[in-house]
């Protein structure tokens, strides 16, 4: 049986509590929810950002047959940096910006305007995923989860 995960995703210091994961199931084609918890309730899960991101990543290498949708910003604006693909900068991210502070900094050395990704424009979203209130989350999303 396929299971169904939501993954409220923060780059906050206190991460644990601020990273929730709720797990669902389709029953009868109703998503009936199984649990909710913060991060630091999973396995090998603590307070710290380091040990939610890490339980959040352990979970999903474990879970055969799982389906993973995280809110956060899995990408920056196209022509933001010169990268070849999106595997590219995803590969390289950690190498290229050692702390979430670089990040943000080169993102707005990058373009005078904080800029949005198409995505962003379609659907309305009220901030850049390097803003202010977002770059954290996209960083360590990036860095910590997907690479």
């Amino acid at each position: 049986m396929r299971r169904i995960f939501g993954v409220d995703f923060s780059g906050a210091v206190d991460a644990g509590e601020r990273l929730w994961v709720t797990e669902g199931r389709l029953d009868g084609g109703v998503l009936k929810i199984i649990s909710t918890e913060p991060a630091s309730e999973l396995p090998g899960g603590g307070q710290d950002l380091a040990s939610a991101t890490q339980a959040v990543v352990e979970l999903v290498r474990s879970t055969r047959a799982g389906v993973f949708g995280v809110d956060v910003p899995f990408g920056i604006p196209e022509g933001l940096f010169d990268v070849k693909d999106w595997s590219t900068l995803v590969s390289t991210f950690g190498e290229r910006f050692p702390d979430a502070d670089a990040f943000r900094e080169a993102c707005q050395q990058a373009s005078e305007t904080e800029r949005r990704r198409r995505t962003d424009e379609e659907a309305g979203t009220p901030f850049s995923p390097y803003n202010l209130r977002m770059y954290k989350q996209t960083y360590h999303a990036i860095r910590d989860v997907l690479a």
